[in-house]
């Protein structure tokens, strides 16, 4: 067969056309199959409930939406006039790869987890490093499979210092600066899990067939975690804290026995203020592995909670994600993933945790999953027969910025940081602790930053209205509006400039009428555009993820 040029040329195009098809899933897994079956199974129930779909979000509401999901900032207006007038039909799959490329959605993940997962009190705030929040950041970015970097996390050991995980365990020190196995365990399931356990703590659930000894069984795998280090004077005085499993069961879980307790054998838990009722190291609503004698239960509970044929983790994992991406998990709330939970798509949360199992727990694939989906993709705007759905996602949620969400989209348009120091590229030092970052994350603090399925239509109060109204780093506007003065003179043009810039979308002609008037009534031009800046920025549709 004679290869002519013709032929070589064309496959040579369909060479290029698999490349592109293929190079978003390094795993060898197509997201496109199963961003169908999410349709498909999204569509289905609608139908059955007779409610229509909103039509597909345009470039510029995707590009927004997709860029704050991912990384945690709106887009730069530079990259939405690109975006814009890309003609490319890949080129929202394309811009779903370039996101997960970037570092910053290490670091948006990586800060959402850290502060969801270490709360400072006045037993563990001197024992809590930013290191871990940079530990995590590292593990998304490198996209390590979410199976193992639970399992480093549950498993940690050491010093603080040579190994940021342990600041999981120092972060749930009691009074006495010794992790406490129920505070961990509460954490443990709620977050890797999606079980809010501590329900069982003191008594049985009381909506549930879970029962007090299931938390205590859990408890039991941690109750020979120790801590060196952690005193005051210690840390003071320079000692990094540092985790340790020695093989000894402590037997107690809140700082210390009752009266009558005695110590518990090994493998096993005294439960508090019970006259010494012990339980065995077990398996939620499973089976007691034998621990007895093991230097360290740890692995052995991590290898179970981590394992593709755990009844929780996979699932778990989608369903937070998914309430990340959507404002609302499959199973809601996002903690409460009991046996008898029921999901509004059965199907399709076990076809997501199949798949994300079937991946390697790959947090990367299970993203482009869901976002290169329409049921993603769909307009925020409801229809008139569509608008009372809050559950079947006929139409993409209404989603109020997180603090750091908020933080670092300020950053962008205002081009300075929104709260003290102007050095943007100075990362680390804005998360510190007590730095500038934190004071702002702490004050617009929102229920949304600890629940990715928390809802609400505006959860700024007064205060923080002020603060966004009438803080002089959140109104000091001039530069940017200087910048694009120079760079251009016609109002229609400048308008259009700070829409990208604030709202990541052009002007409609009212809007860019009624703007252009209102420059042309003041007699100081510059005036009136840091006027319209501040109009956008204290806007509604600028506060929120739609």
């Amino acid at each position: 067969m004679r290869i002519t040029a013709k032929l070589l040329l064309s496959l040579l195009t369909m060479f290029i056309i698999w490349t592109v098809a293929t190079e978003a899933a390094p795993n060898g897994r197509d997201p496109l199959r199963l961003a169908g079956d999410i349709d498909k199974f999204i569509n289905q129930r609608l139908a059955e409930a007779k409610i229509p779909a909103s039509s597909l979000a345009d470039d510029a509401e995707f590009i927004r939406r997709a860029t704050l999901d991912i990384i945690g900032q709106i887009p730069t207006a530079d990259r939405v006039v690109a975006f814009l007038k890309d003609a490319d039909p890949e080129k929202r799959r394309k811009l779903i790869d370039e996101l997960l490329a970037d570092s910053d959605y290490g670091e948006h993940f990586g800060s959402i987890w850290f502060h969801q997962m270490i709360k400072r009190d006045s037993d563990n705030r001197l024992l809590i490093a930013p290191n871990f929040e940079t530990w995590l950041a590292e593990r998304f970015n490198k996209n390590a499979s979410w199976n193992k970097t639970v399992s480093e996390i549950l498993t940690a050991e050491g010093s603080r210092d040579k190994n940021p995980a342990t600041v999981f365990w120092l972060a749930h020190v009691g009074a006495d600066r010794e992790p406490e196995p129920n505070r961990v365990t509460a954490t443990a399931m709620k977050f890797f899990l999606g079980i809010r356990l501590e329900c069982c703590e003191c008594h049985n659930h009381p909506f549930s067939t879970m029962k007090q000894t299931d938390f205590w069984g859990v408890a039991a795998f941690f109750g020979q975690v120790d801590a060196e280090g952690t005193r005051n004077m210690q840390v003071k005085a320079g000692a990094a804290p540092s985790i340790i499993e020695n093989g000894v069961i402590k037997g107690k879980a809140k700082g210390k026995l009752a009266k009558n307790d005695r110590p518990a054998p090994s493998g096993a838990i005294v439960i508090p203020d019970t006259n010494g009722k012990t339980v065995k190291a077990k398996y939620l609503l499973g089976s007691e592995p034998p621990v007895a004698g093991k230097a360290q239960l740890r692995p052995t509970f991590a290898a179970w909670a981590t394992s593709p044929t755990n009844p929780f983790f996979a699932k778990a994992a989608v369903n937070r994600w998914w309430a990340h991406f959507f404002g609302r998990g499959l199973v809601s709330p996002i903690d409460d993933m009991r046996p008898d939970a029921k999901p509004t798509h059965p199907q399709l949360l076990d076809a997501l945790a199949k798949e994300f199992t079937d991946s390697g727990f790959d947090l990367k694939h299970l993203i482009r999953c869901i976002c290169n989906s329409q049921t993603y993709q769909r307009s925020s705007l409801p229809r008139a027969d569509n608008k009372k759905d809050e559950e079947l996602y006929s139409h993409a949620a209404m989603r109020m910025m997180t603090a750091d969400m908020l933080y670092e989209s300020l950053e962008v348009a205002l081009n300075h940081s929104p709260a003290g120091a102007k050095n943007a590229a100075a990362k680390n030092a804005k998360r510190m602790a007590g730095g500038p970052r934190e004071q702002f994350r702490q004050f617009f603090h929102t229920e949304a930053d600890d629940d990715a399925s928390a809802m609400a239509d505006y959860a700024h109060g007064i205060p923080q209205v002020l603060r966004l109204m009438n803080s002089a780093q959140m109104n000091d506007t001039t530069a940017v509006v200087g910048k694009l003065m120079k760079a251009e003179s016609a109002p229609e043009k400048l308008v259009e400039a700070l829409y990208l810039r604030i709202l990541s979308r052009l002007p409609t002609p009212s809007e860019t009428k009624r703007m252009t008037a209102y420059v042309k009534s003041e007699k100081d031009a510059a005036r009136g555009y840091n006027d319209i800046m501040w109009v956008l920025l204290n806007s509604s549709e600028f506060m929120f993820n739609h």
